[in-house]
């Protein structure tokens, strides 16, 4: 399973331009990346900061791929959209979302969840 990842607010709180504090996502992107989930970074952060992000899920073990984009040899006037099964967003409708960005005890088994069945794991 393919999983677009925002950063601020989804992996880490809210701190842009720095690297906001853990609200505990690792152990479930680890899990779901264990059952078979692939990562790529998905976030509003460009150059140095987007760099930063990048390293920072990759020190906490967390494997990116680049994503691919639906009709990237196409033209399009509005840019390319990046193919995923799954996006794991805080500004996602039905996100579950405190002060600090996505509680992840509620996120995170749906998470695992969705990768297991993906991958034909539960019923």
């Amino acid at each position: 399973m393919i999983v677009a990842l925002d950063f601020d607010g989804t992996v880490v709180a809210h701190a842009y331009p720095y690297i906001g504090r853990d609200i505990g996502a690792f152990p479930y992107l680890l899990e779901a990346q264990a059952e078979g989930a692939q990562f790529f970074l998905w976030t509003c952060r460009g150059g140095k900061e987007e760099e930063a992000a990048g390293d920072y899920l990759k020190e906490h073990g967390i494997d990116l791929i680049e994503p691919s984009y639906i009709g990237e040899h196409e033209a399009k006037p509005f840019g390319q959209q990046a193919y995923a099964n799954l996006s794991v967003d805080d500004r996602g409708l039905g996100a579950a979302v405190g002060r600090a960005g996505i509680v992840w005890d509620i996120m995170g088994p749906l998470l695992v969840s969705a990768v297991q069945r993906h991958a034909g794991k539960t019923g």
